[in-house]
């Protein structure tokens, strides 16, 4: 069965046509980080819960990934299609990156290695992907690149951000 990645790939596509999003890398670490506290791990949870959760409303989306407020428009426009409001995520682990492993993801520093899937309603889309969470304040959010990363696999390209 091989629906999963026109799946993404169609979806991804269509939400990035007026893509706002970049930035960064979706390189893997192989270097040993610190285990995240609870507090940390449940709020970097959340937001990627709650950012890939097709039911959640737009601003509750721009508060949880990094950049939300240049990434607003797009998510209003992605929030109108069907797949993308059939969309969830299940984070399997969390690692606090070092600073130079932050650096050599491309990520601010403070961030995180999120391994998560992604899925369309219930079919696991993408599986054991691996992503960024940025602490922004005293915040955890998804990285902007992390999503750009999904995007990118449909197809599209996103803007680079500062940093």
């Amino acid at each position: 069965m091989k629906p999963a990645i026109p799946l993404v790939g169609a979806v991804t596509a269509a939400l990035m046509m007026a893509c706002g999003c970049g930035g960064g890398s979706s390189a893997t670490t192989t270097s040993t980080p610190t285990v995240p506290d609870s507090a940390d791990a449940a709020q970097i949870t959340t937001a990627y819960t709650t950012f890939f959760d097709g039911t959640a409303t737009v601003a509750q989306k721009v508060a949880t990934v990094q950049y939300g407020a240049r990434l607003r428009s797009m998510l209003g426009d992605a929030s109108k299609n069907p797949q993308f409001q059939q969309m969830s995520a299940k984070v399997h682990s969390v690692r606090i990156l070092t600073a130079a492993q932050c650096a050599t993801a491309k990520e601010a520093s403070p961030c995180a290695e999120v391994v998560h899937d992604v899925f369309i309603g219930p079919v696991a889309a993408q599986a054991s992907l691996v992503g960024y969470a940025v602490k922004v304040g005293s915040s955890w959010r998804v990285s902007a690149s992390t999503w750009c990363a999904l995007v990118k696999m449909g197809g599209a390209d996103c803007p680079k951000f500062p940093g």
